[in-house]
């Protein structure tokens, strides 16, 4: 045969050449190098050509009735599919596909439980070409299916999760993140351009649910972009801690505000991110939103002319108490 060593199975496919893992024993049935799959369907036709009653009178041969179904029990009786040809080969019984692979995967498993580890391995890029073939082919089938286990098995998915991440999870995702940086982001832009509807829709939602969030988050990409430290803390946390009181005009603040209220509480750095200062709770303190936005970056700290130089006249005082 002129075959190279190694090289996968050369019939043609819809997309190309098969290349699935070679059969040693195709060159008896065909002059190409060709997978057991391939092997199986050309031998079958080649038995059809030669006598179209050729698996009848195999099945007679065995004890089979000619045309019976599948005789293996199921819950309504027996199964009654179509037989497979080679069923006797693996059980007494005469069997459909269906449970042909079946018995084949448990026998196969009793002999050796990490046989089809082993086999995978050995063709590896090839199981997975075949595997993202079949996936293409059947791809809303398999999402389908995704959807509703994930529906029927959510409890189950969770506890599973959870087992794995407790058992040295988190320093797997790390390790792994560090073994491939950018990973995890080009991962998640890639299902982000691929369901840009819905993730539009869904960062819509969460920006309006988690307004507290949007913020901190706006804050560390400033201080990332400014090359100043960070560090984590809650809102509330620093609200509470200034007693909700204004530290720039020193009036109360009154936390029933909506967030776009021009006395609405908001947080102030102290030392500006623009002149260097770092986004922690130090350097934080609660102000007003009106009162924020007059300070802007033009001074640290306390206003120069103290904390009426930030009132208007005609300002309502009562508002922010």
């Amino acid at each position: 045969m002129a075959e190279t060593v190694g090289s996968g199975c050369m019939v043609e496919v819809e997309d190309g050449l098969c290349s699935r893992k070679l059969l040693t024993r195709s060159s008896r049935y065909s002059g190409l190098a060709v997978c057991s799959r391939h092997y199986d369907r050309e031998r079958y036709r080649a038995n059809l050509a030669a006598d179209p009653d050729y698996y009848k009178k195999k099945r007679a041969k065995n004890g089979e009735t000619v045309g019976s179904g599948c005789m293996v029990e199921v819950e309504d009786g027996l199964c009654g599919r179509k037989l497979v040809t080679r069923s006797s080969r693996y059980s007494g019984l005469a069997v459909c596909s269906r449970h042909y692979d079946r018995e084949r995967h448990q026998a196969n498993v009793a002999a050796d439980p990490a046989y089809y580890q082993k086999k995978r391995a050995k063709n590896l890029e090839g199981s997975r070409a075949a595997s993202r073939r079949h996936r293409l082919a059947h791809i809303e089938e398999a999402r389908a299916y995704g959807r509703r286990y994930s529906q029927e098995n959510a409890a189950k998915i969770a506890a599973r999760n959870k087992a794995r991440y407790d058992v040295g999870g988190r320093e797997r995702a790390r390790k792994w993140e560090a073994e491939h940086p950018g990973s995890n982001r080009a991962a998640a832009a890639k299902r982000r351009r691929n369901n840009r509807p819905a993730t539009t829709a869904e960062a819509r939602r969460w920006r309006v649910t988690h307004p507290d969030q949007v913020l901190a988050l706006s804050r560390r990409a400033r201080a990332r972009r400014a090359g100043v430290p960070t560090e984590p803390y809650r809102a509330i946390d620093i609200f509470d801690r200034d007693g909700w009181v204004c530290q720039l005009c020193e009036r109360p603040i009154d936390p029933r505000q909506p967030a776009q209220h021009s006395w609405t509480a908001e947080l102030d750095h102290i030392v500006p991110i623009s002149w260097g200062g770092p986004d922690t709770p130090a350097n934080v303190w609660a102000a007003h939103r009106r009162c924020n936005i007059r300070k802007r970056a033009l001074y640290s700290g306390k206003p120069p002319g103290g904390p009426q130089s930030l009132w208007e006249p005609g300002d309502d005082l009562d508002v922010a108490s």
